[in-house]
């Protein structure tokens, strides 16, 4: 695998609640009201109960959010 293609499947990749929650030190409630506020990437509906987000989204909203921190000194 070549590291556009690695790059690629990066960017298709969906992780789980649980990894989300470790990922982000955040909490179910926190997940459902920022999403719902439109703060915070949607929930992909994977089948019948279980759903995923991109990582790539999750991503971006992290980089987004340390650039925000560096313009709000």
């Amino acid at each position: 695998m070549t590291i556009t293609e690695s790059q690629e499947t990066r960017k298709s990749s969906i992780i789980r609640k649980s990894e989300l929650q470790s990922m982000l030190g955040i909490s179910d409630p926190s997940i459902y009201r920022w999403e719902r506020e439109g703060k915070f990437p949607k929930r992909l509906q994977l089948g019948g109960n279980s759903v995923g987000w991109l990582l790539s989204e999750v991503e971006g909203w992290i980089q987004a959010k340390a650039e925000a921190r560096k313009g709000a000194v």
